[in-house]
């Protein structure tokens, strides 16, 4: 994004809520901080998560995180499945669904980024010519 240094302490957070006004206000699937929260880390993190893991990432109980990844199984944007190698361990395994969820997202957020961006470009047709 190509917005000055000033402009981008209001660019982030104009992009944010048009990226959470689009995600609320489509058909489908609705998540709240929390699980989005949950969900990204899990999409964008190279390492496995734990319910563990994902608690002390977040600095929230694992009783929360449960309730989180219940919502989001539910929904197919996660899994929960054995971690072979720790049996006491829970990983959150990523889903098909999920995936494009996050492409949808994805999408949203650059869509908000132009959209912001967009005011703040040159008027290039209004530019004199010198010499």
């Amino acid at each position: 994004m190509s917005a000055q240094p000033e402009d981008a302490q209001t660019a982030l957070p104009e992009i944010l809520l048009y990226t959470l006004r689009e995600l609320v206000n489509r058909e489908g699937r609705d998540l709240t901080a929390r699980q989005l929260g949950l969900f990204l880390v899990c999409y964008l993190s190279e390492e496995p998560q734990t319910v563990r893991g994902l608690a002390a990432h977040l600095g929230i109980s694992r009783a929360v995180v449960s309730r989180a990844l219940d919502r989001l199984a539910n929904l197919s944007l996660a899994a929960r499945g054995a971690d072979h190698r720790d049996r006491r361990s829970i990983l959150v395994r990523r889903t098909p669904e999920g995936w494009a969820f996050l492409r949808g997202i994805g999408q949203i957020v650059r869509q908000a980024a132009r959209k912001v961006e967009e005011p703040t470009r040159p008027d290039r047709s209004r530019r004199r010519r010198v010499g």
